[in-house]
């Protein structure tokens, strides 16, 4: 394709990239049909026909993807936003792609979730999007429907290890045999682990002890629930021959199992989420502590401080939300008490993800950017099936870009956000560092705060996991 055609050039960004380059690069952008065309040292792009955007003095990232958010789930409550406003807030944070999860309504039932959720997608969606099948409780003979959604596109799966809020669980013996058939296909499974019968035995013994306040909401779901299930579900995807992706994980001690299965040259993959690593389990004490009530729990500062280690040497592969948007009037129904089971779930942040992880993670010496914008970007991309068509900037790449004022300072406001709701636990919290352009598929959709492409033009992509993601940690 010749360069002369370019329909779109971004000049004089620097581009941080770390599958183009370790360092950042001063490299001007080709765009031609949705697609990037080609790159060059800055200034060695021929112009001609070109529209031209001159991004001096700001990053340019490729678009950020988020691996887990929920849009609609009947289990959650009072959902708000939909894929409308959710892909609105999620490309106004940078976030070019996000992963949605099936919503089961009733046992065997994987496929007919599937199509369920894309008719749920049907209108204006300003991101591209992918689905992870929920693996619901099913009889082993209905085993054939995960073969079925790989072959659609959809080889990714999630299967809740307890009963969470309405879902059903899946126990060791449909998770065994469900990655048995990952394995055989080529899909990924994931987990929400916990034990719950540990859930079930430290709840019961604080009720007893009188207490039920939300400030016992960590210790009724202590580290131990978390570390024991990811170990188990580690221990049945090693048996099975199968890659194993660990949802939120908030524990040092998960974290570490984490490690110690890659230190093996096992393919597991691991996530946690900007809420374990910017808040502690004191939230829960505090006047707004419902705020908070998320599964697995927050928790303390020993853990927190191991999941940013848990990023920065390569443990984790992926930063992911949990965004679910939801209202402050659903946040306090039921009214707080008359225990910690008592509180709704939900906290929307898929808008304020990166200017968060780059002011409290980069800014502060945490992680390098270079790995801030792996685990947002290529992480996850590869892991999923969507590298090298998303995840890098690369001739043949769709052109999704973020450009990123590492200088700009804000406030954040609910206000100022786009989700469809009307608090943030974020409110008030100093950023230095801003995405200020988004564009999907080479077309402008942010530009400076303001939605300048209307259209809707996201779209669900569907995926194939790479074979390399199944012999060891590859991502």
């Amino acid at each position: 394709m010749s360069i002369s055609t370019c329909d779109l050039v971004l000049r004089n960004g620097t581009v941080i990239d770390p599958g183009l380059s370790p360092s950042p690069q001063a490299i001007d952008i080709g765009i031609e049909k949705g697609r990037i065309s080609a790159l060059a040292q800055t200034g060695n792009l021929p112009l001609l026909g070109s529209r031209v955007i001159d991004a001096a003095g700001l990053y340019v990232f490729p678009g950020l993807i988020d691996p887990h958010v929920h849009i609609t789930n009947r289990v959650a409550g009072n959902m708000r936003g939909g894929f409308g406003l959710t892909s609105l807030a999620a490309i106004h944070g940078g976030t070019t792609t996000f992963f949605d999860f099936t919503t089961p309504h009733q046992p065997n039932e994987l496929l007919s979730a599937i199509d369920r959720q894309l008719q749920n997608a049907d209108g204006a969606v300003f991101s591209d999007f992918c689905l992870h099948a929920v693996l619901p409780a099913m009889e082993l003979d209905d085993l054939w429907q995960i073969e079925q959604a790989i072959k659609r596109g959809f080889p990714s799966f999630k299967a809740f290890m307890l009963p969470s809020r309405g879902r059903s669980k899946v126990d060791d013996r449909l998770l065994f045999a469900a990655l048995e058939a990952c394995r055989l296909y080529g899909g990924l499974m994931g987990v929400h682990a916990e034990n719950g019968r540990l859930v079930s035995h430290f709840s019961r013994k604080l009720l007893k002890e009188g207490k039920n306040g939300l400030r016992y909401f960590a210790a009724s779901r202590p580290n131990i629930c978390e570390a024991e299930a990811i170990q188990r579900a580690l221990y049945v995807a090693r048996t099975a021959g199968a890659p194993i992706y660990v949802y939120h994980v908030t524990s040092a001690e998960g974290a570490q199992a984490v490690r110690h299965a890659r230190q093996q040259g096992l393919p597991v993959y691991g996530e946690t989420c900007p809420h374990y690593l910017l808040f502690t389990d004191g939230v829960y004490s505090e006047e707004r502590g419902f705020l908070f009530n998320r599964v697995p729990p927050i928790r303390s500062q020993r853990d927190q401080d191991a999941l940013w280690e848990a990023l920065a040497d390569g443990t984790f592969s992926c930063v992911g939300t949990d965004d679910v948007a939801t209202t402050l009037t659903h946040k306090r129904q039921p009214p707080p008490g008359p225990d910690f089971t008592d509180f709704p779930g939900g906290m929307a942040q898929v808008e304020t993800r990166l200017a968060l992880l780059h002011s409290e993670g980069v800014a502060k010496g945490r992680i390098s950017l270079n790995r801030l914008v792996y685990l947002l970007t290529a992480g996850p991309a590869r892991i999923f099936g969507l590298y090298p068509r998303k995840g890098t900037i690369a001739v043949g790449s769709d052109a999704d870009l973020v450009l990123f004022d590492p200088n700009q300072e804000k406030t954040i406001t609910s206000g100022e956000l786009h989700d469809g709701t009307d608090y943030t636990v974020y409110e008030g919290w100093k950023v230095k560092g801003w995405p200020v352009m988004s564009l999907l598929r080479g077309q402008v959709i942010i530009d400076r705060g303001k939605l300048v492409n209307n259209a809707g033009q996201g779209q669900c992509c569907p995926r194939k996991i790479d074979p390399e993601i199944f012999k060891g940690p590859a991502a």
